[in-house]
């Protein structure tokens, strides 16, 4: 039996031609996967753009947060100086009041004050006096305070009343004695 081919003899070399149906599959082949390969790049591209661009912002979100760790960082240390502050003032703070109102206890008859003034631990005292005994009484009397150390008399004035000036100094509330500067 004979074959017969009903195809003009052009085709069938056309037809017959397995290289160029090769290299056509290996240009198709080489054309999906170039496709898939860009396909793929792009996703890789894409997806690491959107992971940089999260850690931009919580790199940014660090910064604003160092940033106020730096500001509560100072506000602590301001606070920590009025702390300092504020028991510097309490530790060298006198209690006016209840020292002249022991004061008033021990002050002898005839002693009358026309001024008193306190500076840096130093109380200036200026009074009359009926007699000179009397300015030398309210001396002793006020070492029996525990925060007077130092009592000057110094001056006396002998007029119709003895005028007075005499000074101590004091301790604070913590025992210490404030010094002249």
């Amino acid at each position: 039996m004979t074959d017969l081919n009903l195809l003009p003899e052009e085709l069938l070399k056309k037809k017959s031609n397995p290289m160029k149906r090769k290299s056509i599959l290996i240009l198709l082949f080489l054309l999906v996967g170039m496709s898939a390969l860009y396909i793929g790049i792009y996703f890789m591209d894409y997806t690491i753009t959107n992971k940089v661009s999260k850690i931009e912002e919580q790199i940014q979100e660090m910064e604003e947060i160092q940033g106020l760790n730096q500001e509560i960082n100072k506000k602590r240390d301001y606070i920590i100086t009025m702390d300092k502050v504020i028991y510097e003032m309490s530790k060298s703070h006198v209690n006016y009041y209840d020292l002249l109102e022991r004061m008033k206890e021990l002050l002898p008859k005839g002693i009358t004050f026309t001024s008193l003034s306190a500076e840096e631990g130093t109380m200036n005292i200026k009074g009359l006096a009926t007699a000179q005994e009397e300015v030398a009484e309210l001396a002793a009397n006020l070492y029996q305070l525990e925060e007077v150390h130092d009592v000057w008399i110094h001056s006396a004035d002998y007029r119709d009343q003895i005028q007075f000036e005499l000074s101590f100094l004091y301790a604070t509330n913590e025992g210490e004695q404030n010094e002249l500067k």
